[in-house]
């Protein structure tokens, strides 16, 4: 968040910023590097990080400006800011008619939704395919949103419906482990 600061007359001082309420401003697990306007100038970049811990949703974040010069101390709240935080990546798989013959393949797309902040790769890993059904290992680049893969289903596997196939997704975001899965997906074997 760029933090712009409007000074009047000839006030060129620091400008320290806080978050408020200073103990629990935030929501738990998200932090704010919080730095002062330095003087002379008018700007400066706060970053807010959330870990995994952070609850998602929509909060509202204060900053507080505090300037002095000379023996005068001002304050000035700015605005409340909103922060959304948000899953890294959502998956959505498309099985198109969900149906799979025994010995065939089924050609299906995965589709990854990023979380602005996410740009990274995603390695995909397939739950509750039908016995005998399998799926190759498989990653959405960084620069893609979209995979195609095909099922294969064994001239052994297992006829009927599933109801709960869940494509999981895996990325890193530095030194942090990412994971979402999918929504149940239905698939029968014929």
């Amino acid at each position: 968040v760029k933090v712009i600061s409007t000074r009047t007359g000839d006030f060129a001082e620091e400008i320290a910023l806080a978050v408020l309420p200073a103990q629990n401003g935030l929501p738990p697990g998200v932090t704010a590097a919080v730095k002062p306007v330095p003087k002379g100038a008018n700007e400066v970049d706060i970053v807010f990080a959330a870990n995994n811990q952070a609850p998602l949703g929509q909060f509202s974040a204060v900053l507080l400006g505090t300037g002095k010069q000379g023996n005068v101390t001002g304050s000035q709240p700015i605005p409340a800011l909103t922060l959304r935080l948000a899953a890294p990546f959502e998956l959505k798989p498309d099985f198109g008619g969900a149906k799979i013959a025994k010995g065939a393949k089924l050609k299906i797309k995965v589709a990854v939704v990023r979380n602005p902040a996410f740009a990274g790769p995603v390695t995909l890993a397939f739950a509750n395919l039908p016995k005998g059904v399998s799926a190759p290992a498989t990653m959405i680049p960084a620069d893609k949103n979209e995979v195609e893969l095909e099922l294969e289903a064994a001239a052994d596997a297992a006829v009927g419906a599933v109801n709960n196939v869940v494509v999981n997704g895996e990325g890193m975001n530095g030194n942090a482990k990412l994971a979402a899965g999918s929504a149940n997906v239905a698939l029968t074997v014929e």
